[in-house]
């Protein structure tokens, strides 16, 4: 027997349009995604600068409680005498021995602690994305933060919880200098120590002069960590320009970092802050000095 039918297919597919809408989703969908995930990573790696700012902050409670005192500048500065204290005793050695060589920042290799996963430009073995709070470069009269010898926290008079001790130093090359900063700044002859209206016209100064003509110099980040690299300054806010002098102590020169609208900042008391650029330039110099007598009260 043969059966005879009319069988309907049951095949189903997308029309054209059906198709656009799909892919118009698709992409809506993405294109939320993409920001969420650069956010999520961005704040993974300010978290990991945070981190090993800490640690940082923990080897030097620990030094000083031993030897009663910060790591004196002149030998090696601040990030190399900590050195032992994250870890890192063999590359003290592999230093020590090699010191009148020139490959003796190689010598020290990475040390992973010293260096912030956002700072792109950083050049590797012995170097370091950290730089030490040298205040107000004792142009208020103030004490030079933690380059007096002894340095000792004993002698932060205006409280560890409000004195920055190490914060950070993006590197810049030649190509991106220019938005940050002007060499060569003609600074007038100020009073020595300067007066607070001096020290405003100075930072005013740099600002102008950073807007009208661009840095010819790169940014100096990377430094090596054991020669001393000058520090940072707290006369004008994080990400500011920085205006060079050639004649010190003349120049201004906040952290710089590459993470989105502020730095990381380790304080005295072992807390790290992140501090915004819009800081009140006040609080900013305040919070640069340790025995300026500040009077204002909860760090924003």
């Amino acid at each position: 027997m043969r059966l005879t039918g009319t069988f309907k297919s049951t095949r189903t597919g997308f029309t054209v349009i059906e198709l656009l809408v799909s892919l118009a989703v698709i992409a809506v969908i993405v294109s939320l995604l993409i920001p969420a995930v650069l956010q999520v990573r961005n704040a993974a790696r300010r978290t990991q600068c945070q981190s090993n700012l800490r640690q940082i902050g923990i080897a030097a409670f620990a030094y000083e409680q031993e030897y009663r005192q910060l790591p004196d500048f002149r030998a090696g500065g601040l990030l190399f005498g900590l050195l032992p204290y994250v870890e890192q005793n063999n590359a003290v050695q592999k230093a020590s021995d090699s010191i009148h060589l020139p490959n003796a920042t190689d010598a020290i290799g990475r040390v992973d602690v010293y260096q912030c996963p956002d700072d792109s430009f950083l050049t590797g073995n012995g170097t370091t994305s950290y730089m030490m709070n040298v205040g107000l470069l004792d142009i208020l009269g103030i004490e030079q933060a933690f380059l007096r010898v002894p340095a000792r926290y004993v002698d932060v008079t205006d409280g560890l919880s409000q004195t920055a001790l190490v914060s950070e130093n993006l590197q810049v090359p030649v190509s991106g200098a220019g938005k940050r900063g002007a060499w060569g700044v003609n600074f007038p002859v100020y009073s020595f120590p300067m007066t607070e209206s001096e020290l405003d016209s100075a930072c005013d100064l740099c600002l102008t002069e950073s807007r009208l003509r661009p840095a010819d110099r790169p940014g100096s980040g990377g430094m090596p960590i054991r020669s001393y690299n000058g520090g940072y300054n707290h006369l004008l806010p994080p990400n500011s320009p920085r205006c060079w002098s050639g004649r010190a102590p003349y120049e201004v020169k906040p952290p710089w970092s590459g993470h989105t609208r502020g730095v990381n900042v380790l304080l005295a008391d072992g807390s790290v802050r992140f501090f915004s650029n819009d800081i009140d330039r006040y609080v900013w110099q305040a919070l640069g000095t340790i025995n300026g007598a500040e009077t204002f009260g909860e760090v924003p």
